[in-house]
This record gives C-alpha cells, sequence and structure tokens, in this order.
C-alpha cells in the first residue's frame, strides 16, 4: 500500500517526466545542432586579396574552382587580415603585387594562404586540409606555366627570327613586284597593283596561319615537357594566425571554460535564490535584489581570479593574457547568474530544469565545436541571446587571438542590459517568491 502510494505521488511522476524530456530533448538538441557539419564547411565565407591587376583571371579562375559558395575578391590584405581574425572571413587567398610579370619573367611566385586557428575545431582542421588541396592545384598550374614560358621561350624566338626574315624577303619580293608594275603600260598598272595586293594578303594570311600553328605545336610539347619536369618546390605557403597549441583540449578549452562556469552559476543561482527569497520579506524584494546583484559581481570577480588562473595554469599560454582574461571572465560570470536567475525568479527552484535545457541548448549554440553558419536557423537565431556564445568568443580571443566584431560587442552588451531588465521586470510583478517544499511532492 505505501509502495503504491511512494511510486504514484507527484514527486515520482515529476521524476519520470523530467527524464523522458530531458533524454529526448536533449538528443533532439545535439542531433538537430551537428547534423550539418561538415557538409556546411562550403557555406563559410572566404576572400580572394588580389594585388596584380596582371592577375585577374587568375584570381577568378580560383574562384570558380573554390569549393566555396561565398567567395569574395578585394584587393586590400590589411582589411582582409582583420576580417580574418573577427571570424567574418575564415579563409584568405593572396595574390602578391607583380605576380604575372615575375611568373613570365621566369622569378619564383607564392599564393599565400592565411588561415585563423583561433576558430572552432571542426572549421580549422577542415580548412586547413581545404587549403591544402586547393594550393596544389594552384602549384601545379603555376609550375606548369612557368615550366612551359621557359621551355617554350628559344624556340618561340627562333620562330620570330624566321618570321622576321620571312618578312624581309617579302618586302624585298614586294618592291620588285612593284618596280616591274612601274615599268608596265598605265593601262594595266591598276589591275597588276590590285593582283599584287590580292597575292600579298594571301600570302600574309598563310603566313600568319601557319606561325600561329607553329607557336601553338611549340606550347603544346612545351607544356608536355614541363608536366613532366614538375619540380617538388611549393608554389603556394600556408601562414597560421593565432595558432592555437596541438592536442584537442587546447582546441575545446574555449567551449568547455564556459560551459562549466555557466554549471556553476546555475548551481550558484539555485542556492542564492533561497538566500534573496529569504531576504525579500524582511528587507524588502528591492533591497533584496540590489544584494543578489552585489554579490553576483563579488563572485564572479572572486572567482574570475582563481578560475582564470587554473585555466592558464593547465593550458600552454601566457600569463601576459592573464588579466585580460579574468575581466572576460568577470563579465561572463556575471551574465551567466543573471541569465539563470530569470527562471528562478519566475518559477521559483523548479526554474533550474528549465536552466540545464537552456544550458543544453547553447552547448551548440555558444558557437564552440562548430560555427555559426553550420548551424541550423533556430540555433543561429538563439544565439544572439546565449550568454555562453559571447563567453567562447571572449576566450577564443584572449586565450589564442583574434578581435571582437563591432556586432558582437553590441549583442554583448545589449544581452547584458536586456538580461537586467528583465529581471528587474519579475522582481516588480512578482509580489511573492515563489519556493518549492519537497515534502509536499509526497
Amino acid at each position: 500500500m505505501n509502495f503504491k502510494k511512494f511510486i504514484s505521488s507527484r514527486g515520482t511522476v515529476i521524476a519520470l517526466l523530467i527524464t523522458v524530456i530531458f533524454g529526448g530533448l536533449v538528443f533532439w538538441i545535439y542531433d538537430s545542432g551537428y547534423k550539418n557539419m561538415p557538409s556546411k564547411i562550403k557555406e563559410l565565407p572566404i576572400e580572394i586579396i588580389n594585388q596584380d591587376p596582371d592577375s585577374k583571371d587568375l584570381a577568378e579562375n580560383i574562384k570558380a574552382k573554390a569549393p566555396f559558395k561565398h567567395v569574395k575578391i578585394s584587393s586590400d590584405l590589411k582589411k582582409g587580415k582583420q576580417n580574418l581574425d573577427q571570424r567574418k572571413s575564415y579563409l584568405l587567398i593572396a595574390i602578391p603585387a607583380h605576380f604575372k610579370h615575375n611568373l613570365l619573367h621566369g622569378k619564383n611566385v607564392k599564393v599565400k594562404f592565411y588561415l585563423n586557428d583561433s576558430n572552432q575545431m571542426s572549421v580549422s582542421s577542415s580548412l586547413n586540409a581545404v587549403a591544402n588541396k586547393m594550393g596544389q592545384e594552384i602549384d601545379k598550374k603555376i609550375q606548369v606555366q612557368s615550366q612551359t614560358i621557359k621551355i617554350a621561350k628559344p624556340q618561340l624566338a627562333k620562330l620570330q627570327l624566321e618570321l622576321n626574315k620571312q618578312k624581309a624577303n617579302a618586302e624585298i619580293e614586294i618592291n620588285t613586284a612593284r618596280r616591274s608594275i612601274a615599268q608596265a603600260p598605265k593601262q594595266m598598272q591598276p589591275a597588276l597593283i590590285k593582283k599584287l595586293k590580292t597575292q600579298t594578303a594571301s600570302r600574309q594570311k598563310q603566313v600568319v596561319k601557319k606561325a600561329l600553328k607553329q607557336k601553338q605545336q611549340i606550347i603544346s610539347q612545351s607544356k608536355q615537357k614541363a608536366l613532366a619536369q614538375q619540380s617538388k618546390t611549393s608554389s603556394f605557403t600556408i601562414q597560421h594566425r593565432n595558432s592555437v597549441p596541438k592536442g584537442l583540449n587546447n582546441a575545446l578549452a574555449p567551449f568547455f571554460i564556459n560551459i562549466t562556469l555557466n554549471l556553476g552559476t546555475l548551481m550558484g543561482a539555485l542556492l542564492l535564490y533561497g538566500v534573496y527569497a529569504k531576504f525579500a520579506s524582511k528587507i524588502g524584494r528591492w533591497k533584496s535584489f540590489a544584494y543578489l546583484e552585489c554579490t553576483y559581481l563579488l563572485i564572479a570577480f572572486l572567482a574570475s581570479l582563481i578560475v582564470s588562473a587554473i585555466d592558464l595554469k593547465i593550458l600552454p599560454g601566457s600569463m601576459a593574457n592573464y588579466s585580460n582574461i579574468m575581466f572576460g571572465h568577470t563579465l561572463a560570470i556575471f551574465l551567466y547568474y543573471n541569465f539563470n536567475t530569470i527562471a528562478l525568479l519566475l518559477l521559483g527552484q523548479i526554474g533550474t530544469p528549465i536552466n540545464i535545457i537552456l544550458t543544453m541548448i547553447q552547448v551548440v549554440s555558444g558557437a564552440g565545436i562548430i560555427p555559426l553558419i553550420g548551424m541550423n536557423s533556430f540555433f543561429n537565431l538563439v544565439h544572439y541571446i546565449s550568454p555562453v556564445y559571447y563567453g567562447i568568443q571572449s576566450d577564443l580571443n584572449f586565450l589564442y587571438g583574434g578581435t571582437f566584431s563591432s556586432e558582437q560587442q553590441i549583442g554583448f552588451w545589449l544581452l547584458m542590459v536586456g538580461i537586467l531588465l528583465v529581471n528587474m521586470i519579475i522582481v516588480t510583478i512578482r509580489h511573492k517568491q515563489p519556493t518549492l517544499k519537497f515534502d509536499e511532492l509526497s
């Protein structure tokens, strides 16, 4: 009888629902969030920096053959590197100045690929492989073209000498014919001149046709020899910016740091909500809320002092970045606390499962494992109001390098102000703080 009451209690029913909901919902979150990778890599924007006006055909050829949908061609390398650091573009292909001129004159030329390693590991590893493949294709084309020019140059020079000789002989013959025409009767001269012009034009046409055919044969034969004589030297380089130390732990560090910080604040907010509710009945809601915010700020500062030092001790990072990382963590922790407070102020302790679900959503929308462009429309939209996203971007920049875009900075502060306003509105309309009494679930 007691067992029947036990398993039919509200607590048991709620536990069953939570288990089923979390098991199914969290799996759906991860399945829908990650299924687009790695096919979405081709959606990443890349940029071709062409600093040689004579190499427009090469730039267009690279664009046409690049396995990406969004390819921009410009000439500003400094701006291109800035876009790369801000993750507005993910791969930079630079054609240097005087590229074609140097190639035609047999000088060494190189196309440069720039990669920002301070990105999600799925992006960095995929783009590195793509850059190598594209570089090898460009390398083959450049080497063949360069070798073809070297091989064909003496034969083309010889052909040009022969053409010059034929031209000189033709001029002599024309001058001789003109003198003969001048001695002919005047009434016959127009017809003879016309015939000479026709013969001259026909002969020139044949000479040009023959010369072009010989030129094509020389180039074709030289290209075949060039293909067989390809050197092992590379005509491209890959430059890695903001390098991340080797190891999966280092690549995923910004993601894990912020997920764990968010989980810590989730539990901390649950405990502090109880303190807030207790003091709200004694000193008033607003005063208790002010104390709560001051406590969040103090904990954020103290926790970031310790956590940032631990992170830099574990990771192969420089302590020179400690102050920046600590400041970023202070803002992130304060934001996480306030974000996890919304559901608690609305529903009391029962808001904790909602916070856990929101954390699971942020595992994807935080863009710590896959880039925004690899997400479906739901997670892409949710990232704007995901505190973990801004925390991960902060750690990527301060740990490994990169800069915040203006959109990210504005988004962070708008989210911070928005969450504080939401909490203040809830405090205004919530006259009584809901608290869960576990003994009433039986």
